[in-house]
């Protein structure tokens, strides 16, 4: 079984992906490479416009700069018309562990009232097995990003490992490759949203 996750710093209890999200059924030129998981709205009736299809690259190549940073590439080509019937996605799980992990970041958009939103309190991952917890955030295609807001831009997403480490994650979906950065940061930085201090 092709193994879609990568471990932040080969910490086994957080794990990362990149998926592509479609409203249709898409066909690649090499589908071995390529793992597709319908929800159950799809599978009741593909037109519901709650329906859409995961798309996930097999075995996403992982690589270092140095000690402080992790790469993860994912080949992904846009195979959509726009935004709105094909996006992207961050997905991070987490593992029962003996440390605490909070996730935040230090702003979010807000579609009621149309504006980037200063955030104040953690992300709550929702429970997707019984030893896991699951967080999915969009990602857009740099060619394909939404008229609103003009400045969108994937806002870095913080991982706080109570008593150790802390990390940043950024995520780009540039031509055919989403590429996920993560950077291992000093605990006191000031970038780090406050509530996640501590």
């Amino acid at each position: 079984m092709a193994q879609k996750f990568v471990r932040l710093f080969g910490m086994h209890q957080i794990q990362l992906t990149a998926c592509a999200v479609s409203r249709k059924l898409p066909k690649f030129t090499n589908t071995a490479n390529y793992n597709t998981k319908p929800n159950r709205e799809w599978l009741k009736n593909p037109q519901s416009e709650n329906a859409w299809v995961k798309i996930y690259y097999n075995s996403p190549w992982l690589y270092s700069n140095d000690y402080k940073t992790q790469i993860s590439t994912f080949p992904m080509p846009f195979l959509g018309t726009d935004h709105n019937d094909y996006w992207g996605e961050l997905q991070v799980r987490l593992k029962q562990s003996l440390y605490q992990v909070r996730l935040g970041r230090n702003q979010s958009f807000d579609t009621q009232v149309k504006a980037w939103i200063k955030e104040t309190s953690l992300i709550q991952p929702k429970r997707d097995l019984i030893s896991h917890t699951y967080t999915a955030l969009r990602v857009y295609h740099q060619d394909h990003l939404p008229m609103v807001p003009k400045d969108w831009h994937f806002e870095s997403l913080y991982i706080a490992v109570a008593g150790k480490d802390s990390y940043r994650v950024d995520v780009k979906w540039e031509k055919e490759e989403i590429t996920i950065t993560s950077t291992l940061l000093d605990t006191t930085s000031f970038e780090i949203p406050e509530f996640l201090k501590g």
